[in-house]
């Protein structure tokens, strides 16, 4: 059973980070995107009809992508002053109950989101834009989001029991 949690501790662990990564690349093809539009539209006078659109839907996805990730690193934002006031013992309560929300929270979110995007596919949705891009390829990015950030915490609250009994 240890060694079956320890497995599927790693792999959560490297697919949250390889998510994380993905983002990162998405916003790095947005920056090109962005440049090469400018390039073109003001060296060239000749705008593109896609770079708005696939900008858009790279940072949706970079963004909900990196959400799990950036709990991984302990990026998000917390309230220090609050915080380092309390004892180790306190703080720790604080975190699982603030984990235990936010599992609250993701689930809702991916459950409320799937629905919308389950649908967008069946009826075959697009854009209204020039390229008419299908409108699942955007919507799904935040149920795959959310469901990598329930991973993810629910890895940190296994870790933090499993620590704890250590």
């Amino acid at each position: 059973m240890r060694k079956m949690f320890d497995l599927l501790h790693r792999f959560i662990e490297k697919l949250v980070k390889g998510s994380g990564i993905l983002g990162a690349f998405l916003f790095l093809l947005v920056m090109f995107i962005t440049t090469y539009e400018v390039l073109v539209r003001y060296l060239f006078n000749a705008p593109t009809t896609w770079s708005l659109e696939i900008s858009v839907i790279l940072t949706i996805w970079g963004t909900f992508l990196g959400v799990a990730y950036t709990l991984q690193q302990g990026g998000h934002t917390q309230v220090d002053l609050v915080v380092n006031r309390l004892s180790e013992r306190n703080r720790r309560i604080l975190r699982i109950f603030v984990y235990l929300f936010v599992l609250l929270f993701s689930i809702f979110l991916t459950w409320a989101s799937l629905l919308p995007a389950v649908e967008a596919y069946i009826i075959k949705e697009v854009t209204q834009s020039y390229t008419r891009t299908p409108l699942v390829i955007l919507m799904i990015s935040v149920p795959i989001g959310g469901f990598l950030l329930i991973l993810e915490i629910v890895r940190e609250l296994a870790e933090m029991f499993r620590s704890k009994r250590e």
